[in-house]
């Protein structure tokens, strides 16, 4: 251990380690094929929630609406004439709406899911890496203990 020692954690260095880390997790959790947003097989499987599925097919109504609507978030094709909202089927409002947005520049088999699940990993690491920073005065030691905010709930 004497070799962590001299070992000097810069700002640029846990960035990497984070994103590294997130990475790691990610692909022990699930695969690399999440991370291809035109890959939505890894969704379709019996292994995956149901939950999933549905949140892929209200964002799919959900793309072909208008950009400029009102409400912003409304869904009125996914469920005829419920006056649903894209909040209703948890498709991730904020980056269906920002998807939305450049909808004509994406494929048409477009996912989001798999990079908003790495880029949970890595805000969960990195936010609970800052907030151990704030009890322990190591970059080391949060790091480490940092780990077990990421993979405490993955079920």
């Amino acid at each position: 251990m004497k070799f962590l020692k001299k070992f000097v954690f810069t700002k640029s260095l846990i960035i990497q380690i984070l994103i590294s880390l997130s990475c790691f997790l990610a692909y022990s959790f699930f695969n690399y094929e999440i991370i291809d947003p035109e890959n939505f097989s890894w969704f379709l499987e019996s292994t995956v929630t149901n939950d999933i599925q549905t949140y892929w097919i209200s964002w799919e109504f959900f793309r072909n609406t208008g950009v400029l609507q009102f409400p912003l978030f409304a869904n009125p094709q996914y469920g005829e004439g419920l006056n649903l909202s894209i909040f209703h089927t948890d498709s991730i409002p904020l980056a269906a709406i920002f998807f939305r947005s450049v909808s004509e520049f994406l494929a048409v088999d477009f996912q989001y899911f798999g990079i908003w699940i790495l880029l949970s990993f890595f805000l969960m690491i990195y936010f609970s890496t800052k907030l151990i920073n704030l009890f322990v005065k190591n970059n080391k030691l949060s790091l480490l203990f940092s780990i077990f905010f990421a993979i405490e709930n993955t079920d």
